[in-house]
C-alpha cells in the first residue's frame, strides 16, 4: 500500500528520472529510468534487505550515475524503510528525508506535529520548529513511533509519523 502511495505519486514526477531499487521484495511499475532486483527472491541473493547496507546503497548510487538518475530509492522487504540517492550519488540520510517532508507538510498544514523515533536528531528538531511544527521524538521502532502517532491523533493533534 506504502509504496502503491509512492509510485502514484510518480506521476507527478513526470522530468525527474528515478531509479528504484527494490531489493527484490515487490513488483514497482512507475515511469522512470531503470530499476535493480525487481524479481522476489526471499534468498536475497543480491545484499541483505536493508536500505543502509553498503551494497545496496553502493549498488543503487552506481546505477543512478550510470543512468544520470535524479534520484535512486531503495526499499526494504516490507517497504517501511528506504534510502535515497540524489544525482550526483550522495545519499540522502533520514534527518534530511524527513526534513524534506516535514517541509512540505508544514507549509500546507502549520502546527503540524512530526512524530519520530529516537534516533533522529536535535537539528531534525530544530528544523521543524523553525518551520513551525512540532517535533515528537520517541522510542525507536517503527511500531513505537506509529502507536505515539495514533495516541496523539486520539488527543486531537494534528501529525505525521
Amino acid at each position: 500500500m506504502y509504496v502503491g502511495r509512492c509510485l502514484d505519486n510518480c506521476k507527478r514526477w513526470k522530468r525527474v528520472g528515478r531509479l528504484l531499487h527494490m531489493g527484490r521484495s515487490r513488483q514497482a511499475r512507475c515511469r522512470h529510468i531503470g530499476s535493480l532486483h525487481l524479481n522476489p527472491d526471499g534468498m536475497f541473493p543480491n545484499h541483505i534487505p536493508n536500505p543502509e547496507d553498503k551494497t545496496a546503497m553502493s549498488l543503487t548510487r552506481s546505477a543512478v550515475l550510470n543512468n544520470s538518475a535524479d534520484l535512486g530509492i531503495v526499499f526494504d522487504t516490507d517497504v517501511d524503510r528506504s534510502g535515497v540517492v540524489d544525482n550526483l550519488g550522495n545519499p540522502i540520510n533520514g534527518d534530511r528525508l524527513i526534513a524534506l517532508m516535514s517541509a512540505i507538510v508544514l507549509k500546507e498544514h502549520p502546527g503540524t506535529t512530526i512524530v519520530t523515533d529516537a534516533r533522529t536528531s536535535m537539528a531534525l528538531t530544530q528544523f521543524i520548529t523553525d518551520r513551525g511544527g512540532h517535533h515528537c521524538l520517541y522510542r525507536v521502532g517503527y511500531r513505537n513511533v506509529i502507536d505515539q502517532g495514533s495516541a496523539a491523533i486520539r488527543m486531537g493533534s494534528r501529525l505525521i509519523s
